[in-house]
C-alpha cells in the first residue's frame, strides 16, 4: 500500500512542480488522506501490505544490545506496528512489547498469523473516550487500537525504555510538518529519561529522479524536531536495495538510502 500511496504522491508533487500553479490546497488534500483511517483500512482489506516484512529486521537484530542497553525486561513501544514480526522477536527476548495500530484488521491478522490467543480490554483516554487493548495470553505483548496521535499516558500508563520506529516516521513525514512535530512529541513524551528511540528514515540521492520525493527525514530535520532536549546519533547507513521488503514497497525509488539513528535525551 505504501508503494501505491508513494506513487500517487509522486505524481501529484511532480505535476505541482511542473505547473508552478497555486495548487497547495489540492496537494494538502491528497496528503491528508494518509491520516484517514479508511485509507489504511482499504489497503489492509486488499491483502498483504507491500511494506510488511516477512522476517525480523536485520538492523534491529544487529543493534539489539545497544538498543536495549544489554538489559532484559525493557518496555518497548512499536508505533504504527501493523503485524510486524519484530514485536514477536522482541517479546521472545524477554521484553514487554506494546504496539500501536489503528486498523483492527491488522491487529487481528497479527494474532491470527502468529497463532496467539488474546484478551481485549479497554482503557480511558484523556478526552473521555475508550481504546481497545489486545493482550496476548502467552506473551508479554499488547497491541493498542488507536491513532498514534491519540496515545496518552492514561492508555500506556508506564513510560517506555525503548522505541523501535521502523518506517512509521516515514509515513508521518508524508503528512504535514505540524503532524510530524506532534508525532515526535508524542513519542518523546512516552520515553523514559534514560530511554532510547531507534528510528529508521530515508533520504533520496537528490537530483537523480525529477519529481522524486526528495527527502523523508534528513538528520538535520530530525535534530530540529527533537530540539535541544535530545542528541541524535547515526547508527548505520544502508542501501534500500539491500532490503527486499523496502525495495518492494519503494520500487519507484531505488536511489533511496536508509539511515538508522539513536535518539536519546541529553
Amino acid at each position: 500500500m505504501l508503494r501505491r500511496v508513494y506513487q500517487k504522491l509522486q505524481s501529484v508533487l511532480s505535476a505541482h512542480v511542473k505547473r508552478m500553479q497555486p495548487t497547495s490546497s489540492r496537494l494538502a488534500g491528497k496528503i491528508l488522506k494518509l491520516e484517514r483511517k479508511e485509507t489504511w483500512e482499504t489497503e489492509w482489506n486488499d491483502g498483504n501490505p507491500a511494506w510488511h516484512r516477512k522476517y525480523v529486521s536485520p538492523m534491529l537484530i544487529k543493534h539489539y544490545d545497544e538498543f536495549t542497553s544489554g538489559r532484559r525486561n525493557r518496555r518497548i513501544l512499536v508505533p504504527l506496528c501493523g503485524k510486524s514480526l519484530d514485536m514477536i522477536w522482541l517479546a521472545d527476548q524477554g521484553h514487554t512489547v506494546v504496539g500501536v495500530e489503528m486498523i483492527r484488521k491488522a491487529i487481528e491478522t497479527f494474532f491470527e498469523e502468529n497463532k496467539l490467543l488474546y484478551d481485549v480490554n479497554t482503557a480511558q483516554t484523556s478526552a473521555g473516550g475508550t481504546i481497545n487493548l489486545f493482550k496476548a495470553k502467552n506473551k508479554d505483548l499488547t497491541l493498542i487500537e488507536c491513532s498514534i496521535f491519540d496515545l496518552s499516558r492514561e492508555v500506556y500508563q508506564n513510560k517506555f525504555d525503548c522505541i523501535w520506529d521502523r518506517g512509521a516516521c516515514t509515513v508521518i513525514t508524508m503528512m504535514d510538518e505540524a503532524r510530524l512535530k506532534q508525532y515526535v512529541d508524542v513519542l518523546l513524551s512516552s520515553l523514559q529519561s534514560d530511554g532510547r528511540y531507534f528510528v529508521m528514515t530515508f533520504r533520496h540521492e537528490s537530483g537523480k529522479n525529477e519529481g522524486e520525493w526528495i527527502s523523508h527525514l534528513p538528520e538535520d530535520k530530525l535534530l530540529e524536531l527533537c530540539g535541544d532536549r535530545c542528541k541524535v546519533e547515526l547508527v548505520e547507513q544502508d542501501d534500500i536495495k539491500n532490503d527486499p521488503a523496502l525495495l518492494e514497497a519503494y520500487a519507484t525509488a531505488p536511489q533511496h538510502s536508509i539511515f538508522y539513528y539513536f535518539v536519546t535525551f541529553k
